[in-house]
């Protein structure tokens, strides 16, 4: 499952505010994750959850986190 976003929230190192780390001006950013729907067993209210999977860092973003979001290629979208 792809999730698509605009920008990327991240907490920095202790001192510094929560902030967006963009992907290119304009154009959306789909993430890789997974998915899961189920009825709540008490309840039976209809229950859906998603994880966005992480990797590595990259050289530019590893100074400042130390994991990110794994990026999908257009191509990979459905896969």
């Amino acid at each position: 499952m792809a999730g698509f976003v605009s920008a990327k929230w991240a907490w920095f190192p202790p001192g510094r505010a929560m902030e967006a780390a963009g992907h290119r001006p304009s154009t959306p950013a789909a993430m890789a994750g997974i998915w899961e729907e189920y009825a709540d067993k008490f309840t039976g209210e209809l229950i859906r959850t998603f994880a966005i999977a992480t990797c590595e860092p990259n050289e530019l973003m590893a100074t400042i986190h130390d994991r990110l979001p794994v990026i999908l290629a257009p191509e990979d979208y459905m896969r």
